[in-house]
Order: C-alpha cells, then sequence, then structure tokens
C-alpha cells in the first residue's frame, strides 16, 4: 500500500514537473508573453460610457444590458436604442463615432461619449452640405456631426489642412478666411472649404 501511493505520488510530481516546464516555455513565446502582458493590464479596467439626447426632451436611452451606473467593465458589450419622443424622429448618433441606425452596441475598451440626435417633426429641417477642395487638401470638423439639422441649430466648422496644404477661405453660403467659423441654420446651405497646395 505504500509502495503504491509512493508510486502515485512520484507520478503526480513527475507531471507537475512536466506541466510547469511546458508552460514555463509557451509563456516565454513573444507572442503568448504580449498577450499575457496585455490581458493582465487591461484585466480590471473600468470605463465610462456617458449618453445624451439631443435636444433634451427629443427622445430617451435605453441600454441593455439595463443598469444604473454608466461604469463598465473592460470588455462588457453595451447595447443602446434611441427612442424618439413623440412629435421627434430619430437622426443619428455623434460624439465618440457616427451611425445613423437608431441601436448601436459598443465594447467597452474605452471611455465613450454618444449623443443620439432627434430632430422635431413639425420643425422646418434643414441640410448642410460641406465639402473639402481638393479633397486630399484637408478635413473639416464638424462640432454637431449630424445629417439634419433644425430651424437655429448653431454650427460650428473648423477645416485643417493636411500636410503640404494650407487653407485659404470658405465659400459658398459665406465667404470667409478663418479656419473657425459658426452658422445658424435657417435654411439649407452648401459650404465649401477651400485649400492650396504648398510648393
Amino acid at each position: 500500500m505504500k509502495k503504491s501511493l509512493s508510486k502515485v505520488m512520484s507520478s503526480a510530481l513527475f507531471a507537475a514537473l512536466v506541466c510547469g516546464l511546458a508552460l514555463s516555455c509557451v509563456a516565454d513565446h513573444p507572442e503568448v508573453s504580449h498577450f499575457k502582458r496585455q490581458m493582465y493590464s487591461e484585466f480590471g479596467k473600468r470605463h465610462v460610457l456617458n449618453v445624451t439626447a439631443s435636444p433634451k426632451n427629443g427622445g430617451e436611452i435605453v441600454r441593455a444590458p439595463v443598469t444604473r451606473s454608466n461604469v463598465y467593465g473592460y470588455g462588457e458589450e453595451i447595447t443602446m436604442i434611441a427612442h424618439p419622443a413623440e412629435g421627434y424622429k430619430f437622426t443619428s448618433w455623434s460624439g465618440s463615432f457616427n451611425a445613423t441606425t437608431d441601436t448601436v452596441t459598443v465594447t467597452m475598451n474605452q471611455n465613450f461619449t454618444l449623443t443620439a440626435n432627434f430632430i422635431s417633426m413639425n420643425d422646418p429641417q434643414y441640410f448642410l452640405n460641406v465639402s473639402v477642395y481638393p479633397r486630399q487638401g484637408g478635413t473639416v470638423a464638424n462640432s454637431l456631426k449630424k445629417l439634419i439639422y433644425s430651424e437655429g441649430d448653431t454650427v460650428t466648422l473648423k477645416a485643417e489642412a493636411r500636410q503640404d496644404y494650407k487653407f485659404i477661405g470658405w465659400s459658398g453660403a459665406l465667404s470667409d478666411t478663418s479656419k473657425s467659423v459658426t452658422v445658424v441654420m435657417t435654411d439649407d446651405m452648401e459650404l465649401t472649404a477651400m485649400f492650396k497646395e504648398e510648393r
């Protein structure tokens, strides 16, 4: 009986030794080590999800799973559905990313700030078409990032030139040489940010 027990203990010890050596070799592999470091660095992190409606009475946002907190663990998936109030309709999500579907899902690997944009069905609705010339010359940042605007919406546009180009001015609904301009939506508008290649 003692011999059998001794044999079992010896076998278990040998198996543990082999397993430990195998894990050590695997853990020393560069890709596995990187994965382990990344896993340990992310484990336990928590991120914030801030969601608002614009305008505030335009609708509500339902989260799934339902929670009272806006703080989530790393990797959690949160689905949000934008429900317009009576007399309004949903147009888009803006903020950390843009989307036009009323339902979106985020994976909490960073902090998110999102706005569900609604417009009144009774108010006038306008389009703001912003283009860049030439296309490779630069970009334009839109403070509201909406597709459709209500009467009186105030939009700030900021032009940024790419490398080897410089911003020279706006054309279309207004003429201005300031990189940042503000327009008030009282009609459909078309604006072009003009850039010039520097040689």
